[in-house]
């Protein structure tokens, strides 16, 4: 049920686009705490140190951060 307070629509359901992009910023935030619980696997399976396959996850981070500019410019 929807209610018109002041002239703005309160209640009722959202736009889909809001739920569509809901979802994908938690798949992106989810994406780096994963690389994050399976590090020492990476990092025994590269054959380099924890620290060393630490910079993997801040890499994988940057490169988020930069097709979210894109996407957010385009």
């Amino acid at each position: 049920m929807s209610a018109v307070v002041g002239g703005v629509r309160v209640g009722g359901r959202l736009p889909v686009g809001v739920y569509l992009l809901s979802f994908s910023l938690f798949a992106m935030g989810s994406a780096e705490f994963l690389m994050a619980g399976v590090l020492p696997a990476v990092a025994s399976d590269l054959g380099v140190s924890l620290s060393s396959a630490g910079w993997l996850i801040t890499a994988f981070a940057l490169g988020g951060r930069r097709r979210g500019a894109a996407v957010r410019c385009a």
